[in-house]
C-alpha cells in the first residue's frame, strides 16, 4: 500500500469521514542527533476538520496498570532548536479510531 493510501486510510479509521483534502509535507530529514528535552507524560489535542470527532482529547503516556509510567516517550529537538520530535521509546502507543492508545 502507498504512503497515500495508508494516510487516507488512517486518516479515516481516526476521523470517520473520508479527507476532503491531502497536503504533502516537506519533512526535513531525522537529523541523525536529537536532544533529549525529557519525558513526554501527557498531550492535548484537538481534531481538526473535516471529523466526526469533537471537543479536546487528553490522553496520558505510560498508563499501563502495574507498569504505569514505566514505557513514555521522549520529547526531543533538533540541535538546532528549530524542530520538535516526539520519540516512541518501546513504549506500546498508536493511533487508531480510539485517538492516541497505550
Amino acid at each position: 500500500m502507498s504512503h497515500l493510501r495508508k494516510a487516507r486510510a488512517k486518516y479515516r479509521e481516526f476521523h470517520g469521514i473520508d479527507p476532503d483534502r491531502i497536503i504533502k509535507v516537506d519533512a526535513p530529514d531525522l537529523p541523525p542527533y536529537l536532544v533529549i528535552l525529557g519525558k513526554l507524560l501527557e498531550i492535548d489535542y484537538e481534531p481538526t476538520d473535516p471529523t466526526q470527532k469533537k471537543g479536546q482529547y487528553w490522553h496520558e503516556f505510560g498508563d499501563y496498570g502495574d507498569r504505569k509510567g514505566k514505557f513514555v516517550p521522549l520529547l526531543a529537538t533538533d540541535p538546532e532548536g528549530r524542530q520538535l520530535y516526539i520519540v516512541k521509546m518501546r513504549s506500546g502507543f498508536k493511533i487508531n479510531k480510539r485517538g492516541i492508545v497505550g
